[in-house]
Formats: C-alpha cells, structure tokens, sequence
C-alpha cells in the first residue's frame, strides 16, 4: 500500500493554494503534477476561464466502470481574523490537518488520486475499469460534474463513489437542491414619503413566513423536513429613497421523497394569486432532485471494511445527508448504484477552522482500496 504520507503531502498540497470560485484549476494542476510523478496520464479540461475537471482512467473501462468523484473547490475563507492557522496553511497538529477544504473536501479527494495510483501497479489483474474524476465548481451549482458528463464521463460507469465527508458513515441518499430567486415590484418614492410608495424591501419581507409554511412536511428520520434558508437579499439605491425593486435568494434542500418540481409548482401558484399590492417573479436558478440508491451492496462493503478500522464500530452507519454532492449530476436519472462516504466530520462542513483527521483519511483509504478490489478483479 501507498505510505500514509504521501496521502496526507498531498492533502496539505492541495489545501495549500486557493480554489475558490473561479480558481479550481490551480487545484486541477496540482493533482495533474501528482499524476505525472507517478506515471499516470491525466486529462485536465479548463472548461471555464479558471475552473478545471481533471479525469484519470486505470483498467478495461469498456468492461464496466467504478468512478471515484471527488471536487476540487471550496467555499470563500470567511473572516480570516477568526482562524487559528490561516486557511491556506495546511497546518498539521495534534492528528489533524488544518485547512480551507481539509474536510470539504480536499482530504477526500486526496484519498481518491492516491488510490488510482495503488490501482495502477495491479492494473493487469483488473477486470473492470477505475475512473477517477476530480471537479471544479461543486460549492456553485455542481457546474464542473455537469461538464463531465457532457464530456461521457458516465458511459460505462456502473458503481459511483463520492469521497464526502461523512464521518466515515456510509451515506445512501442525500437532500435535493433548489435554488430559487424572488424579485419584487414596488414604486419608487422620496424617503421622507414613504406613503407614496411601495418599498419592494417590504415586499419581500411580507412572504417570509408564507414561504416557510408552503414547504411540504414529509419528514425522514436522518434529515429532517424539507428546509428553506433565505440566503442572499437586495435591494435599494439610498437611505432617502424608497426602493422599487428587491431581490431574494432561497435555498431549499428537498427531503427524499419531495419533488423540487412540485415546491416549484406551490411556490408559482402562491405568486399568480397573491395580492398584496406588489408584483413578484419567481426563477428558478437551480434544481436537483433528491437522490437515492438503487442497490445498497457497495455501501454494505464500505460500511464493514469501516467498521473494522474504527475502534467504536457502533458509532458507523449507513445513513443520509442534508446536503447535495456531484452525485445529483452523475447518477441523475440513471439509477446507478453509489454512495456517499470520505474522511471528515459534518459538522465542520464550511466552517472556519476547518480541520480533517489523519486517522479518518487512513481508514478511509483502506476501506475503498478495499472495495476497489472487489469491483474490480
């Protein structure tokens, strides 16, 4: 097997260089410099002025395929003031690797090149092909996935593997995506007489709590209801004038179960009959259904594999999530079999001092290496 710290350099490699939006490629390069090293030919594909896919095939694709997905960006660092090691640092303590995206989820897709790698030297006893895909844009609308598979990425595929962070638990569905956009029509007046016009700020305001009360209240025992979390607002041009035009932003995460088609047709219904002397236009900027496996059986290996490397088996599950991943565009309506599962907690996910255990990213390379073997040859 591969030594631990090769893993973990280019973790640290990765973590080192910005790949917020806009800037994935340098992350892309990185790993294409990896695969150079280590004689494996890559692809990289800038398929947007800064954003990179990078794609690595190992064994006889045309036999079937096990893809390993893994994205490259991150969210922005946030208040910089507020992290203990600067988030590009990539400082290692106590167990623990410090970073913008150690978690979320650089550790992950390390794990993912370092494991084409090792395939690579059994390549011959293959019988079914590796692919490893490395994303851009996953935090913005899941864009670089959605160039892959313009590209064929999932021509032969037959099992997925998301390198989330997951806490080690295996993952089988997670959340849909719906990202909606309101715009509000008032009239526009002085500030100092308000009464003569219709501020659209308040208009908005207005909706808040009917939109809560729209979301259907399905519930699942591991995520909850289907959310609504009123992310972006905007509106006006002064203090002293009364604006006639404001914008929101929703994001819905859909529970297993809950079309995002349906919310899109309550929340259209409840704008075509409103009237309360403003004019609304709903858009929809994004829509993901919720997914969920077809077949279990991967899941199954990745969960026992895990379960022998921890030392609380227990505490490993098989399990859902709140949130989307590139699987939402992979599998889509192709029903292939996939989970979710990497190294990191969940409850770090786009927090200031992020951090990834060392132990979690070894147990989580053993435990695909693991399920490589058994696909594969």
């Amino acid at each position: 097997m591969i030594e631990s710290k090769q893993v973990i350099n280019l973790t640290k490699k990765l973590i080192s260089v910005e790949t917020t939006n806009g800037k994935s490629l340098a992350g892309a390069k990185i790993l294409k410099q990896f695969f150079d090293d280590n004689g494996l030919k890559s692809t990289v594909n800038e398929y947007s002025p800064g954003e990179g896919n990078i794609i690595v095939k190992v064994g006889p694709i045309e036999n079937g395929a096990f893809l390993l997905s893994g994205h490259i960006d991150t969210v922005p660092f946030g208040d910089l003031s507020k992290w203990i090691h600067h988030p590009l640092s990539a400082h290692e303590e106590q167990g623990y690797i410090w970073g913008r995206g150690s978690v979320d989820m650089k550790a992950g897709t390390a794990v993912l090149a370092n494991l084409m790698v090792e395939a690579s030297r059994v390549e011959d006893q293959f019988k079914k092909g590796l692919i490893f895909a490395g994303s851009g844009q996953e935090e913005v609308g899941l864009l670089g996935a959605k160039a892959l598979v313009e590209d064929g990425i999932m021509l032969n595929v037959e099992q997925v593997l998301i390198a989330e962070p997951t806490s080690l638990n295996s993952i089988i569905y997670e959340k849909g995506i719906l990202w909606l956009e309101v715009e509000c029509f008032g009239v526009q007046s002085h500030g100092s007489r308000p009464e003569l016009g219709k501020n659209a700020i308040e208009g908005l305001a207005l909706i808040l709590d009917d939109l809560k009360k729209l979301l259907p209240t399905l519930e699942n025992e591991a995520v909850g209801r289907t959310s609504i979390n009123f992310g972006m607002i905007s509106g006006g041009s002064a203090p002293n004038v009364v604006p006639d035009y404001a914008k929101l932003t929703c994001d819905i995460r859909t529970t297993p179960g809950v079309s995002t088609q349906e919310i899109i047709r309550i929340f259209t219904n409840y704008f075509d009959e409103i009237q309360n002397g403003f004019t609304y236009k709903l858009n929809v900027l994004q829509s993901e259904e919720s997914l969920e496996t077809s077949s279990t059986v991967l899941a199954n290996i990745i969960l026992e594999e895990t379960k022998m490397r921890v030392s609380k088996a227990s505490s490993i599950k098989m399990t859902g999530t709140y949130f989307g991943t590139d699987g939402a565009i992979f599998i889509d309506k192709k029903n292939v079999p996939f989970v979710i599962y990497g190294p990191g907690s969940t409850e770090l996910l786009h927090q200031t001092n992020e951090k990834v255990s060392i132990e979690e990213i070894s147990i989580a390379y053993e435990s695909i290496w693991q399920s490589i073997l058994k696909y594969c040859t």
